[in-house]
């Protein structure tokens, strides 16, 4: 991944110890773009906490336990844990990675968010540029 992380959206700043809750879509059939995936938004979490924020997200669990076959990696398994974790947070940022707008667990959690009045923003990775 070429370029910086400077052409990314700058969000409200948050209050002191605000949990920002970070969507960004996951799964998919190829794992060369589960892995760009992830490295994006590794970076992203990165500068985020860099910044100061306070950022969580289930996809950092997910991704370290996707070793395990014995657990599941659809929205059905993780929809009660991304919901618990997004109940506890004061925002919602959507990483508009490439997918994000058709991803059944971005989709899911977003719905959450707007249900519980939970507001939601959006991010756009770095350009490549």
């Amino acid at each position: 991944m070429t370029g910086t992380l400077d052409g990314l959206l700058k969000p409200a700043p948050p209050k002191h110890g605000e949990l920002i809750f970070v969507s960004a879509p996951y799964s998919d059939p190829n794992p060369k773009v589960v892995d760009l995936r992830m490295t994006i938004f590794t970076a992203m979490m990165g500068l985020y906490a860099s910044r100061g924020e306070t950022v969580v997200s289930p996809l950092w669990f997910h991704y370290a336990v996707k070793l395990d076959p014995a657990l599941a990696s659809d929205w059905t398994f993780w929809k009660p844990y991304s919901e618990s974790l997004l109940s506890r947070c004061a925002r919602m940022r959507i990483l508009r990675i490439p997918g994000w707008d058709v991803s059944t667990g971005v989709t899911g959690e977003r719905a959450y968010a707007e249900t519980f009045d939970i507001p939601v923003e959006f991010a756009d990775p770095p350009s490549g540029d």
